[in-house]
């Protein structure tokens, strides 16, 4: 982010006192080390007999690898984003290396040295989720690395390897690869990386530590795989994010962050001077300061003012499955009919939930096109949840508490259907969400309910219940391409006990399952309680602008704008307020100016304020014009008023 020295400029006469009086010092250029971590990793996991083809790893604390007929294939995607943009444009990238800890070699001949080659590969298929990825689905997006073991690696690019001798199973260490040469050619294409782990050793199983793990080295430190990026940068102060911040009203400030670098090269962030008056409550602009050494940053903080909307989205499709269990070796498979049925049709009215033999789960689709609609330049989904009628409970333990738990289900929308999903079907798209009774949730849990039903064997519960889902629709819905969710509904609950939920064709339509979003956006332009800005009237080159939206989105470099507003005092006292323009060009903050008066507005009052400003460069311009109380003090006394 460059320095606002523009703004300083803008203000110098009024804010001398609160910018520091440094000298200017001589670039010294440093080296810093920075760390990126991973943001998603999993791995895959394909058997001759298909079993493991569309399992995902997601959660697993480790990344297994092994390039036997029992292949195993590990993904690291990282994003670059907030490291590039917190780099100074003289700063030179000197190396670049994947760090990560190898926990465990199951080795086939692990008591006799044996050397293990692990590749590093760059692939260039960002489109999957740590949550959804198996074998199968990478072979279809063209990540796959290994045919088989015999093979050299073809479908991604090998950029580094490592290789290690082991003695035992268990060789526990650090291991590095170098990706330098490569770095500045993957981030060209995007700055979020995919990369994939591989080995050539036959029979052999490595476990690499993943960004889930809670595994500790000998020295303490967690085992997460990481980037280590060393850097020659200047000292200084440094900015990451963007210079202006847009809130909604009572909406948490979280700051985008910031650095020092010393000129030795040390951090000297616990140095930097910050300081700031927010307040999330109060509509209106604030300014942070940030300071050290001879570096002066500012960030801009707007705090629009919210009105909340409250939507009801109803269930698109709806349907639960069954399967009829039995147990074959190790594991549960559904055997009968049941399996093969469509409940959907047969009993359009209920979604039946059970953990036992006789298992089933309930899937709802759910549109959230409406709510995007009323989203809007800086709304938020404050809140977001599902709510179904449960209505029976055939517990066989009267009175035991139940538990279902709401799954994310990250399946295309048009992968099933209500008319067509079967038991069967589930588990051919991975969709089931138990294996069997006595295993937890495969899919991402969002949520879970706990209740008592009646003390009957028949129960009838009669009641609302609702899970939250705020934080999986804000990570799932972005970049979805139908605006349409899968939620699973089962139990863990394996006591023979089954409930009934209303689906969306309940006869009675006000027990119909829905999700209640709740969202906040910017209010209309409003005035605040003590002043009210009226009577706004721009001047270009001399000339009223009688028509302001066609003038201001095609402004030339070199027009003069005079901008001429009324301040109206509506408190009971005299009042000197600023009022403070914000000028955006194109989306973006350009610049900003004050007007002051030397007369105080009395109660009831009301005084014209001039603000003159120049185009520099030619583009579309909104201004924002709002009000201080003062220039030591800086606290909104209006809302904010567009002018576009």
């Amino acid at each position: 982010m460059k320095k606002l020295l523009c703004m300083v400029c803008a203000i110098i006469f009024a804010v001398t006192a609160l910018i520091p009086d440094y000298a200017f010092a001589s670039v010294v250029m440093v080296d810093k080390t920075f760390r990126v971590e991973i943001s998603e990793d999993t791995y895959t996991f394909a058997t001759p007999d298909g079993n493991y083809n569309d399992t995902n790893y997601g959660l697993e604390g480790d990344l297994n690898i092994a390039s036997s007929s029992w292949h195993r294939e590990g993904f690291l995607k990282v994003d670059y984003s907030d490291f590039l943009s917190s780099l100074s444009e003289d700063s030179t990238v000197k190396s670049v290396s994947l760090n990560f800890f190898i926990d465990a070699d199951y080795g086939y001949n692990a008591s006799t040295p044996r050397t293990r080659k692990i590749d590093l590969c760059y692939v260039p298929v960002n489109d999957w989720s740590e949550m959804t990825l198996t074998y199968n689905q990478s072979i279809e997006k063209g990540m796959r690395l290994k045919t088989n073991y015999a093979s050299s690696v073809t479908d991604a690019e090998v950029i580094g390897s490592v290789v290690y001798d082991i003695t035992a199973q268990y060789p526990k260490m650090w291991e590095s690869i170098d990706i330098s040469e490569h770095f500045t050619e993957s981030i060209a294409n995007s700055t979020v990386v995919t990369y994939g782990l591989g080995t050539h050793a036959n029979f052999s199983n490595i476990k690499i530590s993943s960004k889930d793990t809670t595994l500790t080295d000998n020295e303490g430190k967690i085992t997460k795989p990481y980037i280590e990026i060393v850097v020659s940068m200047p000292s200084g102060l440094f900015m990451q994010g963007e210079n202006y911040v847009a809130l909604l009203q009572g909406q948490e400030y979280r700051e985008p962050g910031y650095y020092a670098v010393g000129l030795n090269g040390e951090d000297a962030t616990d140095s930097v001077i910050v300081e700031q008056n927010i307040d999330v409550n109060t509509p209106g602009i604030y300014f942070i300061s940030y300071s050290y050494g001879c570096d002066v940053y500012y960030r801009i903080v707007e705090v629009l003012e919210a009105v909340e909307t409250e939507l009801n989205l109803p269930i698109a499709e709806d349907t639960y499955i069954f399967g009829e269990l039995v147990k074959e070796g190790s594991v549960y498979l559904p055997t009968g009919d049941r399996k093969d049925m469509i409940y959907n049709s047969e009993t359009p009215a209920i979604l039946e939930i059970a953990s036992a033999n006789w298992h089933r789960e309930a899937f709802l689709k759910v549109d959230f096109s409406d709510m995007l609609d009323e989203l809007e330049d800086n709304a938020i989904i404050n809140s977001a949840a599902l709510w179904v009628y449960v209505k029976t409970d055939y517990g066989y333990n009267k009175g035991k508490d139940r538990t279902f738990d709401v799954c994310a289900v990250d399946i295309p929308s048009s992968d099933w259907s209500e008319t067509t999903l079967t038991y069967t079907l589930a588990m051919e798209k991975n969709m089931r969400l138990k294996n069997n009774p006595a295993l937890t949730v495969n899919n991402n849990t969002v949520g879970s309910v706990t209740y008592t039903p009646p003390s009957t064997t028949i129960s009838t519960v009669n009641q609302w219940f609702s899970v939250d889902i705020t934080e999986d629709l804000k990570n799932r819905l972005p970049g979805n391409s139908d605006n349409i969710l899968t939620y699973g509904i089962g139990t863990h609950d394996t006591s023979m006990s089954s409930f009934v939920i209303a689906s969306k064709d309940e006869p009675e339509s006000t027990l119909h399952p829905y999700v209640k979003v709740k969202i906040s956006r910017p209010a209309d332009n409003t005035s605040g309680k003590d002043l009210d800005i009226k009577g706004t009237t721009i001047f270009k080159n001399q000339i009223q602008m009688n028509n302001m939206v066609d003038n201001l989105t095609s402004l030339d470099a070199g027009d003069s704008l005079y901008i001429v507003s009324s301040l109206n005092n509506n408190t009971s006292g005299d009042i000197s307020p600023i009022l403070v323009a914000i000028i955006y060009k194109d989306g973006f903050y350009k610049d900003f100016h004050i007007a002051t008066t030397d007369v105080p507005i009395e109660p009831n009052g009301g005084k014209a304020y001039e603000n003159i400003f120049t185009v520099s460069e030619s583009g579309d311009y909104v201004i924002k014009l709002f009000a201080w109380d003062a220039i030591n003090t800086l606290k909104p006394l209006t809302g904010v008023v567009y002018v576009d």
